[in-house]
């Protein structure tokens, strides 16, 4: 062989040499490219699946906040029908007060009707008030102590 032969030769070897190694180089990159790509269709499924398990616990909890929903205006309602009934309660006591009120007034007026018909009874005195217990004793009490005092300081209102 000559001496062109055997860089042709030499060439072809080397030419069909870097062939070789660009195919298996490239082979290399195809499967390292398929590897990421099913890496990265396997992330994707994963996630999927966890975004599905989110939204079916998202439906369950959907269910729940319903629940709470309801739960909750009927406490409202529960609490407005309270609070009715607290004022109507207030309302009535209030009246009662009202009556109580006037029924002392009454009470205090007809005892100061009689203390001014009473000829005993100094009702113009500037420390005057008329007797007033409105609450019944279980203790004997006297209206008109015998020593022609009030009971108190010793002071005497009637004659």
């Amino acid at each position: 062989m000559s001496s062109t032969a055997q860089v042709v030769v030499a060439a072809t070897l080397n030419t069909g040499g870097w062939i070789v190694i660009i195919v298996i180089a490239l082979l290399v990159l195809a499967g390292v490219a398929a590897l990421v790509m099913a890496q990265r269709k396997k992330s994707d499924s994963h996630k999927h699946d966890r975004a599905e398990e989110m939204r079916e616990e998202a439906r369950e909890r959907a269910a729940d906040v319903e629940r709470d929903q309801v739960e909750a205006q009927r406490a409202q309602q529960e609490s407005a029908q309270a609070q009715r009934a607290a004022q109507a309660a207030e309302e009535r006591a209030a009246e009662a007060r009202t009556g109580v009120d006037q029924e002392q007034a009454r009470h205090e007026d007809q005892l100061r009707e009689a203390d001014r018909i009473d000829p005993h009874v100094d009702h113009s005195s500037d420390d005057y008030a008329p007797e007033t217990t409105t609450q019944p004793s279980t203790q004997p009490t006297t209206a008109h102590p015998t020593d022609g005092t009030d009971g108190t300081d010793g002071t005497s209102h009637r004659a």
